[in-house]
């Protein structure tokens, strides 16, 4: 069974984000007025092997203006190195799901704007999956504690109105990679792993 986790757990589990090279593990979350149930740690590092510990972003973005130009580690981050994230193609909270065909991995910076140097990614020059995540991160950093909250409650507006509240510019890219990707592993005998 799931534990769940606070909203000030959530805020807490964010701020931390990125100061954390291991693969970050969480319960649940509420996005968008939903239960967002989180991988176990093996799915998550059945799709980082899948992946080959690499973003996958990599291949879509070019003309978007880089900071990872190397494929395992994220330059752009100061020599800090960027946690790995397994990104939700079609997030949980628009009613995605965590099959391994809606999963990929992309780096830190990449998915939430978050360098592993703490810094925050320029979203008008730089592609990130989540850019809302920045604002909400460099508020709760000026002090605003109910800045994740107020992130939520937006994207729950958002999901109400049928709007996206991510990126969605490769979407159709990564859906494709990550149903590639998983159909090779899936044709050598490894299964995604069930939660227990």
């Amino acid at each position: 069974m799931s534990e769940f986790i606070t909203l000030s757990d959530v805020i807490k589990f964010v701020d931390v984000l990125g100061k954390n090279k291991d693969i970050v593990v969480y319960s649940a979350l509420i996005v968008g007025g939903m239960v967002c149930i989180a991988l176990t740690r093996r799915q998550k590092q059945w799709i980082l092997t899948r992946d080959n510990n690499t973003s996958q972003m990599r291949h879509y973005s070019e003309e978007k203006g880089w900071h990872c130009k190397d494929p395992t580690t994220c330059e752009g981050c100061d020599g800090k190195g960027c946690p790995r994230h397994v990104h939700h193609i079609n997030p949980q909270g628009n009613g995605g799901s965590n099959r391994p065909n809606n999963l990929i991995t992309l780096f830190s910076c990449e998915h939430i704007g978050r360098k592993g140097n703490g810094d925050t990614v320029d979203p008008e020059k730089e592609f990130v999956v989540h850019p809302d995540n920045i604002r909400a991160l460099k508020e709760y950093r000026a002090g605003n504690k109910d800045a994740y909250k107020e992130l939520m409650d937006e994207r729950s507006e958002k999901t109400k109105r049928g709007e996206p509240y991510w990126s969605t510019d490769h979407d159709i890219e990564m859906a494709q990679t990550a149903e590639e990707r998983t159909n090779n592993e899936v044709a050598k005998g490894k299964k995604f792993p069930k939660k227990k």
